[in-house]
């Protein structure tokens, strides 16, 4: 039961992470927003990569936090999110997913470095690029131990791939990775 209880803290901690790199699929099917397309470095970044997904990530995952600070928490997490006001801990969930919005953003940089198309695979980055960015991010509060580090490494891959074919499957994306 620890163990239960160690795995979901850990990915209740990093769930503004995991919801910060899903939004901006999301956020290009709300009508207010679909014109809001401007690339933050076509240059840099290539095209895909827009002032919405940024902020609408970053807000996302402050809201998040928001709502999980309200839950209690429990195990791990729940000691650690006690620690903050709602508030702080709201702005905490922003920090950390404009730390995964920005290990894409490296990502995206990469690639074009490389010569490769935007919405071209590139793995394995392409599943753990956005958890490494919020552990970076993170780690000016909390260093996370070395094996939620290694389970987030492991199971990050895995949810990006369900949420990215989910999404193919709906028509929201183009592709499916």
């Amino acid at each position: 039961m620890d163990t239960f209880f160690w795995l979901a803290s850990t990915l209740c901690l990093f769930a503004s992470a995991f919801i910060a790199n899903a939004t901006p699929v999301f956020a290009a099917k709300i009508p207010v927003l679909r014109d809001w397309t401007r690339p933050v470095s076509r240059e840099i970044f290539g095209k895909n990569k827009t002032w919405r997904g940024l902020v609408s990530g970053i807000l996302a995952g402050a809201f998040a936090n928001a709502l999980l600070w309200h839950t209690g928490g429990f195990g791990a997490w729940g000691e650690f999110m006690r620690l903050y006001t709602p508030t702080e801990y709201a702005l905490l969930g922003g920090w950390i997913a404009l730390g995964a919005l920005t290990g894409d953003l490296v990502e995206s940089a990469i690639k074009r470095i490389r010569g490769l198309d935007p919405g071209a695979s590139f793995m394995p980055w392409d599943g753990i690029d956005y958890i490494v960015g919020a552990l970076v991010f993170l780690s000016v509060w909390y260093i996370p131990s070395i094996w939620e580090g290694i389970f987030l490494l492991l199971i990050s891959p895995l949810l990006s791939k369900a949420a990215n074919t989910i999404s193919f499957f709906l028509g929201w994306k183009k592709v499916p990775y």
